[in-house]
């Protein structure tokens, strides 16, 4: 069986400055194509979320991928978290869906498919050792959300 891919970075799903609406109809058609599916990072912006709380914006990125998933039985989702979408909450929350969710995976900082390795570009800045990338996200996972003025 052949493997068809697709991959997407940098959506920042919840942030007004997000134009991945845009785009959900051509996302779902090539998911729907497709295999496996990659989110590569920045998928969702919670940092920057235009929900009223922080909470409700770790749900709104649980349920879109759930629906997703859901619409798309066949294809197998990776989502890889970028700095913007590397929070607890929504770890917590991706961890219960992928228990959930069989066409749906997380990953911390990279996914291998064959010979191709996916991942967010945080992860290549400067000179990065695995010890910095997991010290500097944990800064993030320590940094409050954006209030709605600042957003």
């Amino acid at each position: 069986m052949s493997v068809k891919c697709h991959f997407v970075s940098d959506l920042h799903l919840l942030a007004n400055r997000s134009l991945a609406h845009r785009y959900f109809d051509h996302i779902l058609a090539r998911a729907k194509q497709a295999t496996h599916f990659v989110f590569g990072g920045d998928t969702f912006d919670f940092r920057w979320a235009t929900t009223r709380t922080i909470d409700e914006a770790y749900d709104a990125g649980a349920l879109w991928l759930h629906d997703l998933s859901a619409r798309c039985p066949v294809c197998h989702f990776h989502v890889v978290l970028g700095n913007h979408d590397y929070h607890q909450g929504f770890i917590d929350r991706i961890e219960i869906l992928e228990r959930d969710v069989p066409n749906l995976s997380w990953h911390r900082f990279f996914y291998r498919l064959g010979n191709t390795v996916f991942l967010h570009g945080d992860v290549a800045d400067r000179k990065m050792t695995a010890e910095m990338l997991a010290e500097r996200r944990a800064e993030g996972l320590r940094r409050p959300k954006r209030g709605p003025v600042a957003s």
